[in-house]
């Protein structure tokens, strides 16, 4: 796995699937509220999420199948493109932020505690960047502002946050998965 590292790709994906993309988005998911998008008990930043393929404990993927084969091409595009072998998905979702009054940054987190990258696709163009840290989760390394079918790929140890828009809906698929380069 390459050590620290934070890459952004716009419009590797065909325009007509970024539209399909965030029709279905829009339009077929079932989502689900949540009081904490970084999934902590403790703090409140709120947003609807809809998980599309996560590993039972058992290891077995539990996949909700209408929506993978548009969100699963995003990853297998970055694949490509980027001559990586994705290894294993620990997990796909997306998630919306409405329009906050409290616009700002959420929660800063890692996905998960294991050495995995992050593929983040954003689905619309809007407000409220993917943030970046360094360890100590204060120092900011970069800043990632939403665009239709821009790509965020980074190692997932990096410490991140999601922000609130003021006034548009931020919709992002998120990929966690294990790869390596080919």
């Amino acid at each position: 796995m390459k050590e620290k590292f934070i890459e952004v790709y716009d419009n590797l994906i065909n325009p007509k699937l970024q539209h399909a993309i965030e029709y279905s988005c829009k339009n077929n998911l079932n989502w689900n509220y949540c009081n904490n998008v970084a999934k902590s008990n403790d703090n409140f930043f709120p947003a609807m999420g809809h998980v599309f393929y996560d590993l039972q404990e058992n290891g077995i993927p539990n996949i909700k199948i209408e929506n993978l084969p548009f969100f699963l091409n995003i990853l297998y595009t970055l694949s490509n493109q980027l001559k990586i072998c994705v290894e294993e998905i620990y997990g796909g979702k997306s998630f919306m932020h409405l329009p906050s009054p409290n616009p700002g940054p959420d929660e800063v987190h890692v996905d998960l505690t294991i050495p995995h990258w992050v593929c983040l696709y954003y689905v619309n163009d809007s407000e409220g960047d993917t943030i970046l840290f360094k360890d100590d989760r204060k120092t900011e390394i970069k800043r990632i502002s939403p665009k239709k079918g821009r790509i965020l790929f980074f190692n997932g140890l990096i410490p991140h946050c999601s922000s609130r828009p003021s006034s548009k809906t931020r919709i992002i698929l998120n990929f966690d998965f294990k790869g390596r380069k080919l």
